[in-house]
């Protein structure tokens, strides 16, 4: 039996300098000023139960509290708490059999910034867009780019969720192994957002996230699209993870391989404001302007003679469908929509480790060895990097690594 208890004192403090607030830097827009902090308070209890030979029982419990924000004296939010637990079941079988099972609740409370931060500029949209309300004001002309706006949700709920684990690991030799776990997690009140396309393809439904709003370098006002986070409903992931591994003596040397990967059976979520409209983003460009990836794999082999080590690693995404996109078939000069099929994603890396003695060690490498491109992308969100989608593939290709360890 444990039991315990934590209590943390989080604070957030920017303050904008003399000339940024007079607007000294030319075409910037200040930073807002804030002194935050909250206290997060918590207590727990854990009870091992050897119930025969080769099985345990384990069953936790824990209650957290937050508070609300205290920024520079006025209170942002709500107090927020929750009680979770977990019971988890672990059964060797047999010396080389291990079965294992877990089930618990889950409780996350927003960041201080989703909660409070006041609103800001953060640059512009991604993409060019068609005025949200035409014929008004406040619109640009044409088909532009629109001011982003940040800040915090004040009516942010915690997150809430369940877990449940069943897996196995079988080593029948030692020098093989193979474990698998089947896991989900239900999330109810999950906080995320709303794109820039979901509210400019709706801007009546979300009008609330449009406001006006001049830069330093505009004469007048123009619509401003607000990002802030929101409870945006339920969201759903169910897979396997996986690992094999392989070890065989080679003389002087000994290697060793390895294959673990995650096969995704669900990924899916609630649309904004509904608790039973589901869509999902697998193996394609989703609504929620992320892609949710059937197999992602890496497999490893090492070979360790002596003091030097030598690693390679091949890194796999499946492909995908991108968003699709308005583009201009040369061949007729007119515009078409398209939807790429983003192809896999294979990297190849290596590394050599050398240990001269306990205190020091060298390590060589580089990521990318083949210098692989990222595959071409015409998504129009997460960033200005244009052509590829830099969350799922490495801009920097060959990349080559030194690095230096001196332990004393």
């Amino acid at each position: 039996l444990g039991v315990g208890g934590d209590f943390r004192n989080y604070k957030y403090k920017q303050t904008p300098s003399a000339d940024a607030l007079a607007g000294a830097i030319y075409n910037y827009a200040p930073v807002a000023a804030y002194d935050m902090n909250r206290d997060n308070t918590g207590l727990f209890a854990e009870l091992l139960v050897p119930v025969i030979k080769g099985l345990d029982l384990t069953g936790a419990v824990r209650y957290d509290k937050v508070t609300a924000i205290d920024n520079a004296g006025t209170t942002v939010g709500n107090d927020m708490d929750a009680t979770t637990y977990k019971l988890a079941a672990r059964f060797q079988v047999a010396s080389s059999l291990l079965l294992r099972a877990s089930y618990g609740t889950g409780f996350k409370a927003p960041a201080m910034l989703d909660i409070s931060q006041p609103l800001v500029a953060a640059g512009v949209t991604a993409a060019s867009w068609d005025c949200p309300f035409p014929n008004t004001d406040a619109c640009k002309p044409g088909k532009l780019q629109y001011s982003v706006l940040s800040g915090g949700n004040a009516n942010l709920k915690p997150e809430k969720s369940t877990q449940l684990t069943v897996g196995l690991r079988f080593e029948p030799t030692a020098s093989f192994g193979f474990g698998a776990d089947y896991w989900e997690v239900k999330i109810t009140d999950a906080v995320s957002g709303v794109s820039e396309r979901q509210a400019f393809a709706d801007p009546q439904k979300y009008a609330s996230l449009f406001t006006t709003y001049r830069t330093p370098a505009e004469t007048q006002d123009y619509y401003a699209f607000i990002r802030s986070s929101t409870n945006i409903g339920k969201a759903i992931n169910r897979g396997i993870d996986w690992d094999i591994t392989g070890r065989l003596a080679l003389g002087q040397s000994r290697l060793t391989m390895g294959l673990t990967g995650t096969y995704l059976l669900e990924s899916s979520y609630t649309r904004p404001g509904t608790d039973n409209d589901f869509t999902d983003s697998m193996n394609k460009y989703g609504e929620n302007a992320a892609v949710s990836f059937r197999n992602i794999i890496r497999a490893t082999a090492t070979l360790d003679t002596g003091a030097l080590s030598n690693s390679l690693t091949v890194k796999y995404r499946n492909g995908y469908s991108d968003q699709t996109a308005t583009a201009r078939n040369t061949a007729t000069n007119k515009n078409e929509s398209v939807t790429l099929q983003v192809p896999d994603y294979v990297t190849l890396d290596w590394q050599t480790n050398y240990q001269f003695n306990k205190a020091l060690e060298l390590r060589l490498g580089v990521k990318n060895l083949l210098n692989k491109e990222p595959p071409m992308s015409l998504r129009d969100s997460s960033g200005h990097q244009v052509g590829y989608d830099a969350r799922y593939a490495d801009p920097f290709m060959r990349t080559v690594y030194v690095e230096g360890k001196f332990s004393f």
